[in-house]
């Protein structure tokens, strides 16, 4: 089993679509104020994948980021307007 940490952080609101179990479905969380954190585990090789989209007009920042047992395998930061941050990694 791996422990992977998501986190989103910048200018929310944003929507949040995330893996929670190989094969899974994505799950999707919507509104969510930032920083946003979650922890799951997952067994064996698995898709590690946290995807932040903001949707606002104004300028911003916003930052991924994917850790796996504690290291950091993945990193993005996106700035501007309807920006998306994706932090992706297959993980054996």
């Amino acid at each position: 089993e791996i422990e992977v940490e998501y986190e989103v952080s910048g200018d929310g609101p944003v929507e949040i679509v995330y893996v929670e179990k190989l094969g899974g479905d994505a799950q999707r969380v919507r509104n969510a104020s930032l920083p946003w954190t979650k922890t799951v585990t997952l067994k064996g090789s698995a898709l590690v994948s946290v995807i932040a989209v903001r949707g606002a007009t104004s300028e911003g920042t916003l930052s991924c980021s994917a850790k796996v047992d504690g290291e950091e395998v993945a990193q993005k930061t996106s700035e501007g307007t309807f920006i998306t941050a994706a932090c992706t990694k297959l993980v054996f």
